[in-house]
Parts: structure tokens; sequence; C-alpha cells
């Protein structure tokens, strides 16, 4: 089952909070942006869209493919 994901408006783009990470979007020099931040504010993973749509499925695809991996270790 998936949950909705709600992104919320802000200054530079969109961000949604997971508690455990932060995923941000925004435009910066030209081009759109998204990042993920963990619980001590550092960077875990960044990347560059073509426009704010993809930017946002960009950040959580990354999150899946990490708890993916993460997952299968743990899995026998």
């Amino acid at each position: 089952m998936q949950m909705p994901v709600e992104w919320k408006k802000s200054a530079a783009g969109h961000t949604f909070n997971a508690d455990v990470l932060r995923f941000d979007t925004f435009f910066y020099q030209e081009a759109w942006r998204w990042c993920v931040t963990d619980v001590s504010d550092d960077v875990v993973a960044q990347g560059v869209a073509d426009d704010e749509e993809e930017a946002q499925a960009k950040a959580v695809a990354w999150a899946r493919e990490c708890l993916t991996t993460a997952l299968g270790k743990l899995l026998p």
C-alpha cells in the first residue's frame, strides 16, 4: 500500500519532510534541482532534473532504491 506524498510549497520550490529524510526541489542556476537531507541536515543525495515534477520523482526514486537495497540485505 502506498501512502500519498504531500509536498509543501517552500520559498524556492517544494519540500517533503519524512522525519528521517527531507526532500527538497528548487530552481537554481537555470535548472531544477533536487536534494535529500538527513536529520542532521547533511545532504545525502542531489541531482538535476528537467522540471520540478521530475525533480520530485528523482528524489523519491533515490530513497526508494536505497530502502529496497537495505531491505534486500535484511531479508533472506
